[in-house]
């Protein structure tokens, strides 16, 4: 799959366009911050980033799938709402400063009997999971694999 920028767009074969309303001023990116979405599927990322709510709104600028679909919500060039309050070697809110991706992933997982399952109930064979630590600290953790 070949895949290129248009007018601060992705275009390729697997890639979709759907316009969020969380979204902010004028962006001159410098930097890419990847997060998984904690979701059930990519569908489910791409509704809840692109609704309105009394609080807590967010978004990014991609979000890719499991299986290789991207769904653009905003245009390299629009700050989205996907860093929160944040700062990094210097800068306070990276929003303004960054492009946005989520990735297709359930995160962290717990351990029911012999089975890892997600907090929507999803159950994750083991070859889907690694047992790591969170970089900010924490338990070593299972985790839904990338």
């Amino acid at each position: 799959m070949g895949l290129r920028i248009e007018n601060d767009k992705l275009i390729g074969d697997l890639v979709s366009y759907r316009e969020t309303p969380n979204r902010g001023g004028s962006l001159r990116p410098s930097y890419l911050i990847m997060h998984y979405t904690a979701g059930r599927s990519l569908e489910s990322s791409v509704e809840s980033l692109c609704t309105r709510k009394p609080q807590g709104n967010a978004s990014a600028h991609v979000v890719l799938g499991r299986d290789g679909r991207i769904v653009q919500l905003a245009p390299f060039n629009v700050v989205t709402w996907h860093a929160g309050v944040s700062t990094w070697a210097g800068l306070v809110g990276l929003n303004s400063h960054s492009i946005g991706i989520e990735m297709d992933n359930a995160g962290l997982l717990k351990r029911v009997g012999n089975q890892y399952q997600s907090w929507f109930g999803q159950v994750y064979p083991d070859g889907e999971v690694t047992l790591a630590a969170h970089r900010n600290g924490g338990p070593v953790s299972p985790w839904h694999a990338y």
